[in-house]
């Protein structure tokens, strides 16, 4: 037996211990060459030796030490009921799990009905169906792949269903879909074309007569009542009206099919805006189409989530929330500061965000913006919020109940090559992600008060989040260099003052063939010839051929 104690804990002294050898043993696992001219691999629990063909997996353990200390942690176990030749490894989502564990009464990751050979993955957005989605010839599964925490399956038997597609199936002579809450609900009322029949986001589906919202929808409205002192407050209505009729919503011009623009959040059809969320609205929000803008507005790090607006010159709507479309601002922020106010109404699509709050601006004088840097460092006192530039100006504000929206003349911005500050030309900038920015061709990142270049070379023209279904992973795209930028547990610095910069290290790989690569999660990609995990180490590359085994990976 093989195995590699993660941690101890002496009871004395009540402080955690970390074997020395056993912490090189895990640092050197995740490196395909060791000094002893072994390979190996972690993949999930599984550790996998392709050289001497043997596969270890990760098992809890718990002792007492003599003397009385106690230690707990994990183990790798050397598993000899897996056949190297023979065996075949399993890939849905982040879960890993070889043919012969599949069966095994201790592995909780998988259901033990669920059949390999016809499963299909149908959706791996976490946050559309609270799981993503996959299904066999026998049940419909719904799975938290993605999210770090013990597996949770739910199953619908298909038995007695005919598959029309991955939302849609037949009883008898009734038609039934997949809805957002996970279940098979009739559909009545309607005469759908079922050859033509697809689903487009949450419970609207489109076939060649038009557009549908399936399973019924609720209404609610917001009533406005504007005080003596001129102050307008919105009361919701404490009864909402749900109407389990599906309805359609367009009717097909029959001379042109319409095909749907889906975004993150909503979608455009015959030049509407439909918001899919919780409350199912049947009606479009009332934005023009031809001058709404999209700006991603506030960035929630502990809740991995984007505070979005949609406006045009007239209207600003706001996402509810993670799992939410898109509402009203008072809908969602009631009475705040800033509902009602028109510079947050009207012309927000003329803005251009430079900060969702999470680059560190700073204030010095009260008439300027300065961005982070070593020479200027971000604290409580100086912050200023979001900063946007509207007609050659900028505004700093919060979206909560203590921030004030202040103007600003000018912002400056730290330039490496030059070594010092610059007026802002926002010709050359790019805000890229939660704490990302581009200037002049140079990444910039933030953490911890300051704002430092990334010492890595990357042409930051083309450099790119991958998305799948419009919604970004943790992976960064450039020509053919793979950058990861999820997981961060701490980042390298390299030189002194204004010299210093980070080094992404093991975050970024070269050599990349970007046209094959596929989605698995969010930190899990692959392409023909490598799987690409992505971790607090940075990016460990999988070559699936090295590993000689027989893989099957499940992706959309």
């Amino acid at each position: 037996m093989e195995s590699m104690y993660k941690y101890c804990k002496n009871n004395k002294g009540g402080k955690i211990v970390v074997k020395n050898a056993l912490l090189i043993l895990l640092i050197l696992s995740f490196f395909p060459n060791l000094s002893n001219g072994q390979t190996f691999y972690i993949l999930g629990k599984y550790k996998i030796n392709p050289t001497e063909q043997k596969i270890w997996k990760s098992k809890f353990f718990s002792e007492t030490r003599k003397g009385g200390g106690h230690a707990w942690g994990e183990e790798y176990v050397l598993d000899s009921t897996i056949d190297y030749n023979s065996t075949t490894l399993f890939i849905i989502g982040n879960q890993f799990i070889f043919k012969e564990h599949i069966s095994d009464k201790l592995n909780w990751s998988f259901p033990p009905q669920l059949d390999f050979n016809t499963l299909k993955a149908i959706n791996i957005d976490v946050e559309e169906y609270g799981g993503s989605l996959c299904r066999d010839k026998n049940f419909l599964y719904r799975n938290s792949i993605g999210i770090e925490q013990q597996s949770k399956w739910e199953a619908i038997s298909l038995s007695g269903y005919k598959t029309i597609n991955d939302f849609v199936y037949q009883k008898d002579n009734d038609l039934y879909f997949l809805s957002q809450n996970f279940k098979l609900k009739k559909i009545e009322n309607l005469n759908l074309d079922i050859s033509t029949l697809e689903k487009v986001m949450g419970n609207y589906f489109i076939d060649k007569n038009g557009l549908y919202l399936l399973g019924g929808y609720s209404t609610r409205n917001f009533k406005a009542e504007k005080t003596e002192t001129g102050l307008v407050i919105y009361q919701k209505e404490w009864e909402s009206f749900f109407h389990n009729e599906s309805i359609q919503l367009e009717k097909q011009n029959k001379r042109k099919w319409i095909t749907p623009i889906i975004k993150a959040g909503y979608f455009i059809y015959n030049g509407k805006i439909y918001s899919p969320s919780s409350s199912n609205s049947h009606l479009p929000l009332p934005i023009n189409s031809m001058e709404m803008v999209e700006l991603g507005i506030k960035n929630s790090s502990y809740a991995n989530y984007t505070t979005t607006f949609l406006a045009d010159n007239e209207h600003t709507f706001v996402t509810k929330g993670k799992n939410g479309g898109y509402g009203a601002l008072e809908e969602r922020y009631g009475n705040k500061w800033f509902v009602g106010n028109t510079f947050f109404e009207k012309n927000v699509n003329q803005w251009k965000v430079i900060s969702r709050g999470d680059l560190g601006i700073l204030q010095e004088d009260g008439e300027n913006l300065y961005f982070p840097s070593q020479l200027k460092q971000t604290n409580r006192d100086n912050y200023v919020g979001i900063v946007i530039q509207k007609q050659n100006e900028f505004y700093a504000f919060d979206l909560n109940e203590n921030s004030t929206l202040k103007k600003f003349s000018k912002a400056f911005i730290f330039n490496f090559d030059t070594k010092s500050y610059e007026e802002l030309n926002v010709t050359q900038y790019r805000y890229l992600s939660e704490n990302l920015w581009i200037y002049k061709n140079r990444l910039y990142m933030y953490s911890s008060g300051i704002g430092l270049p990334i010492k890595d070379l990357v042409d930051t023209e083309k450099l790119h989040f991958i998305t799948h279904h419009n919604k970004k992973t943790n992976f960064m795209i450039n020509n053919n260099s793979l950058i990861y930028m999820g997981k961060f547990g701490g980042i390298s610095t390299l030189g002194e003052g204004v010299n210093k910069v980070q080094i992404l290290g093991d975050r970024i790989i070269s050599d990349v063939d970007s046209s094959s690569l596929k989605v698995i999660t969010t930190d899990i990609l692959r392409d023909d010839e490598n799987i690409y995990l992505g971790s607090f180490n940075g990016i460990s590359v999988i070559p699936i051929k090295s590993l000689g085994l027989d893989i099957k990976v499940f992706t959309e």
